[in-house]
């Protein structure tokens, strides 16, 4: 690994892949199923995302110098193994254009109402065609040079405590487990982004506890943001409203009536688009090195000069209500089966053949 990147640069790799569309709708979509206690199934799923973190940790650590798709041949072969990374491939494209219909849908709301979606998706691979042929290196660079959109996006969230805010809204607190766990399903969508410690291990320089200690950072920090974000709706929304509003943070900086900045929900959205542009933009990187890697391509630049143009192509067709309610629903499945039930698999086949092994060398 030639291009090796600080655990610093993977906390903010890790972030952009983490904060992106949830910033708009996570309110909403938690609110519909735990009400009160919203804010306590983020908790919960940042706390299940940190047992999936720690899980592919303690994978990545028993092959410090391969990626996700090196280990699944290590411990398949060539063909079950690249069957394996096809099926991953499948989940990073399936993310990546879900992110982008969520995009679209937003802007469309907000900015752009009457220009058609195809052109807003092949805008995408302006950006797409050229960062993802960059190597991880250059990739971590950018991601943190944009950091500074992080900070202003966490000021315009902490904006509203300077208006009208009623902390009553907060109680009673709904502490139903069943609620709260279908809570955690909404939660696990905002939260997704961590994966990318899966392909990204192997390059980062430090030992592997920074390694984990940098991935939990972000995630505490990614949670605590949302929880922020929760508390801030629940307490600017009544329960009825939350319900109505999709993008309450875009609705609280509309109502804000400063002397020196009018529409301020124009300027969150433009930093919001600079970050989740960041999230798709990490989730293709890990795709084309994933379809390089199925056909033993050494340089990712090969896949990365069609597979921007497959997502574009998909999210025109896709891009229908339904269509993006069908995907949403899908989408918690998918995350639980390829965060955690596979890593979990792999760390287990792992550990057995490295039992077995050494039984044989006794």
């Amino acid at each position: 690994m030639t291009h090796k990147i600080t655990t610093v640069q993977l906390f903010f790799l890790i972030m952009h892949t983490q904060v992106g569309i949830g910033l708009l709708t996570l309110p909403h979509d938690v609110y519909q199923t735990t009400g009160t206690g919203s804010w306590i199934s983020i908790l919960l799923g940042g706390l299940l995302i940190q047992i999936m973190i720690v899980i592919i940790w303690l994978l990545a650590k028993r092959f410090p110098d391969k990626t996700i798709f090196d280990i699944h041949s290590k411990l398949f072969g060539r063909v079950l193994g690249n069957f394996l990374t096809f099926l991953f491939c499948l989940y990073f494209l399936f993310t990546t254009v879900l992110i982008g219909l969520l995009t679209i849908t937003a802007l469309k709301q907000w900015h752009y109402p009457n220009t058609p979606h195809w052109i807003i998706a092949f805008l995408s691979l302006l950006t797409f065609s050229y960062f993802v042929r960059v190597n991880i290196q250059v990739l971590a660079r950018y991601n943190v040079i944009i950091s500074f959109v992080i900070i202003f996006l966490c000021l315009f969230i902490l904006t509203p405590f300077s208006s009208n805010i009623n902390a009553d809204y907060l109680f009673p607190i709904n502490l139903e487990p069943t609620d709260l766990m279908k809570g955690v399903n909404k939660v696990i969508l905002s939260l997704l982004g961590f994966e990318f410690l899966m392909f990204a291990f192997p390059f980062v320089k430090g030992e592997p506890k920074k390694i984990l200690k940098s991935a939990s950072l972000v995630n505490a920090f990614v949670t605590l943001i949302y929880v922020a974000l929760m508390i801030i709706t629940m307490m600017f929304f009544t329960s009825k409203e939350i319900i109505i509003v999709k993008e309450p943070i875009l609705y609280i900086l509309k109502s804000l009536d400063w002397n020196v900045i009018e529409r301020l929900d124009i300027f969150f959205l433009t930093a919001w688009l600079l970050t989740v542009n960041a999230t798709s933009l990490n989730y293709m990187y890990l795709l084309v090195n994933g379809v390089s890697h199925i056909f033993h391509q050494k340089d990712h630049r090969k896949a990365s000069n069609f597979m921007p143009f497959v997502n574009a192509v998909l999210i025109y067709l896709l891009f229908d209500p339904e269509k993006l309610e069908f995907l949403l629903k899908m989408m918690p499945f998918v995350s639980y089966l390829f965060i955690g039930v596979l890593p979990l698999t792999l760390l287990g086949i792992a550990v057995i053949k490295s039992t077995s092994e050494r039984r044989k060398q006794l």
